[in-house]
């Protein structure tokens, strides 16, 4: 009588298809993976190629969600493994049409007091921001450079700054931003005004145009 021990059959990994999408958000997807004579225990997700701009839920579910993605093709391979210890491997294209703006602004905005106009804005998102260069104006046409505030560079949450101009003068003072990527793109924001009377009173009008 001659006994054999069973030999363990590899898992069947499946990454999903390949697909493009529009946007800058999507899920990969290996529940579609099994085990012939187990059952599957762990899934392990790694980008080999692609842009590196891109946000990973989770690395070890099935199903990760994926965000951040901005235009090119992204490779993921998924790796699982069997409770023996099994492990196989496939590879899913994902192709993103999404691109992605320079700064995402969440507002700008000015005030005066004390003799001095502060501005404060926010953004939610920034991609290669190298700099704000902070423009004023006393007509709303004719802008000039007052200052320079340096960005975070790449970054998904949100950044707050501020800039003080120390010599506001009298009337209105109209203030823009005039954000450049280090790849040389250029945004701007909107523009704040900030009116200072005789009294050294300010108004602020925001958003413009109002």
């Amino acid at each position: 009588i001659l006994v054999t021990a069973a030999v363990n059959m590899l898992p069947v990994t499946n990454a999903g298809s390949d697909t493009t999408i529009a946007s800058s958000v999507t899920n990969l997807d290996g529940t579609g993976s099994y085990d012939p004579d187990g059952t599957i225990t762990a899934h392990n997700w790694t980008k080999i190629s692609g842009p590196a701009i891109y946000t990973l839920s989770s690395a070890t579910v099935a199903r990760p969600s994926l965000t951040g993605l901005i235009l090119g093709d992204y490779y993921f391979q998924l790796e699982t493994t069997d409770n023996l210890g099994a492990k196989s491997k496939d590879t899913v294209l994902i192709s993103s049409l999404a691109t992605i703006l320079p700064v995402k602004w969440l507002y700008f905005k000015a005030t005066g007091s004390a003799g001095i106009n502060k501005l404060t804005w926010a953004t939610s998102g920034e991609y290669l921001n190298d700099r704000f260069e902070v423009e004023k104006s006393t007509d709303g046409n004719n802008f000039h450079q007052i200052g320079i505030v340096q960005g975070v560079g790449t970054s998904e949450k949100e950044q707050v700054y501020q800039f003080v101009d120390k010599q506001p003068g009298s009337g209105q003072s109209f203030y823009r931003l005039r954000q450049v990527s280090k790849d040389g793109n250029i945004s701007y924001s909107n523009i704040a005004v900030v009116n200072i009377d005789a009294g050294g009173k300010s108004i602020l009008i925001f958003p413009n145009p109002v």
